[in-house]
């Protein structure tokens, strides 16, 4: 039971943060997902509700966006994949920290 809510708001999370970037999901339910609609992505802000999987993709979907692509609440990456940063960096990402 408690692994199909934590599904349920992950989903919910990544739903929002794709939206978040002009991109949408198919309407029928998560059977019928199977992509993504849209095109290009675009700049937005992504509440990642402490979810290292969403600040991750995000950040790396970040290198082909059309805008800047804020990812918030992103402190626990570093517990799950030490060094991501820097990785990312590495790949051309410009990261930084911004003040509450």
């Amino acid at each position: 039971e408690t692994r199909s809510l934590m599904a349920r708001v992950i989903a919910w999370a990544v739903f929002g943060a794709l939206a978040g970037v002009g991109l949408g999901i198919p309407q029928g339910g998560r059977k019928a997902l199977n992509g993504v609609i849209g095109g290009a992505i675009g700049g937005g802000t992504i509440h990642t509700y402490h979810d290292h999987r969403i600040a991750m993709s995000f950040a790396i979907a970040a290198l082909c966006a059309e805008g800047e692509i804020r990812i918030l609440d992103c402190d626990h990456v570093a517990t799950s994949f030490p060094g991501f940063d820097a990785l990312a960096r590495g790949l051309g990402l410009q990261i930084s920290t911004l003040a509450d």
